[in-house]
């Protein structure tokens, strides 16, 4: 996240960089959600005895986290004709793809609670490692990055560490659904 805004700074052009900083920042909204539920549950599901899955609880978090992603697709809407004047931040797919690479942080790091209720912390170190460097990787080979490509590869490697979690968390039994 940071890095890519450190990226626009020195390789894109100036309303690229404030499209970027301006989304990510907005998207706190998002994130602010996350954390204010997974805090709210987090206990339940340290507490759990059957350290399972629980269904409904994800359920109820995945509509708030895609409920503040529209809020946030929103906040833009409105911005640009407030102040559109002044200011115009493009909905565009590199818009869009930013906003999906924080919420597919989002379900990430809801999902590595689990791992700290399973005892299993250092996967996290890892996926995070395996995602950064992929990004990274991106970065490196593709030259001079678009801000398409750019939120792409952020959304890429989102998708690598969701995938690394869900593994390891299936490696660990932990995702098999139970309703609760």
């Amino acid at each position: 996240n940071n890095y890519a805004k450190i990226y626009a700074y020195a390789n894109l052009s100036q309303t690229e960089m404030t499209q970027i900083s301006y989304v990510l920042r907005i998207t706190l909204i998002i994130q602010l959600t996350h954390l204010s539920f997974s805090s709210f549950y987090s206990k339940s599901i340290f507490m759990d005895s059957d350290r399972g899955f629980n269904l409904r609880m994800f359920k109820q978090y995945a509509t708030l986290i895609l409920l503040s992603g529209i809020g946030v697709v929103l906040i833009v809407l409105s911005t640009n004709f407030l102040f559109g004047f002044f200011i115009q931040i493009p909905l565009n797919i590199a818009t869009f793809l930013f906003i999906a690479y924080i919420i597919v942080w989002c379900f990430t790091a809801y999902l590595e609670i689990y791992f700290g209720a399973m005892n299993a912390n250092r996967n996290i170190l890892y996926n995070s490692i395996a995602a950064a460097t992929l990004y990274l990787v991106l970065l490196k080979i593709s030259g001079n990055v678009t801000l398409f490509q750019l939120s792409v590869f952020m959304v890429v490697s989102a998708l690598l560490n969701l995938t690394l979690v869900i593994l390891a968390l299936r490696r660990l039994g932990v995702l098999t659904l139970k309703r609760k």
